[in-house]
This record gives C-alpha cells, structure tokens and sequence, in this order.
C-alpha cells in the first residue's frame, strides 16, 4: 500500500525530528558524561594518582614555606646581633672618612 504525499508530508517532519534528537543525544553522550563527572568532583584528565602527586607536592611546598620564613627570622637576629656587637667595637674616631686609594694608571 504506497503512502499519499500527504501522509509523508506529515511524518517527514516527525521523523527527521525523531533521527536529529537520537543523532545528538549518541553523539553529545561522552560530553554530557565528562560534564557530570566534572560537576560531582572528579577531575577532568587528571587520574587519582597524579592527584595524590599534587597534593604531596602542595604539602611539602607548604613546609619548605615554613622553613623559609624561619630561616629569615634567624638571619634578621644573626643581622641585629652582628649590628649591635659592631657598634660596641668601634672606636669613637669612626666616623672618619677611609683613606683614599692611589689612582691606578
């Protein structure tokens, strides 16, 4: 039994709406997964081991933070020791300009 133009002109529409909506939900899937893992906390490209590795790396920069800023108040203390032992062992004739060195030629 052949179909009448006007049948076809009535489920033309529905089936290209039909094999457009399947065309995109099969070929928007991986993009709709990899948004979802994103949005529950994984994250993207990067696998649990290199998060670890970040994250050990994240607490030793942390530590090797610490360690800085206590070197940098024993080099402000070392500084203010030397200054002050320095000013105990200069003479009062300190404040004399140094001798002036022969031109070289």
């Amino acid at each position: 039994m052949p179909f009448s133009p006007e049948v076809l002109n009535r489920l033309g529409p529905i089936l290209g709406g039909f094999t457009l909506t399947f065309a995109a939900v099969y070929l928007l899937r991986p993009l709709v997964r990899a948004w979802a893992r994103r949005i529950e906390g994984g994250v993207a490209g990067a696998g649990t081991g290199e998060l670890e590795e970040l994250r050990a790396r994240v607490q030793e920069l942390e530590a090797r933070e610490l360690r800085l800023v206590e070197l940098e108040e024993r080099l402000d203390f070392t500084e203010r020791l030397l200054a002050r032992q320095d000013r105990r062992a200069l003479p009062d004739e300190a404040d004399t300009p140094p001798e002036a060195l022969p031109a070289a030629r």
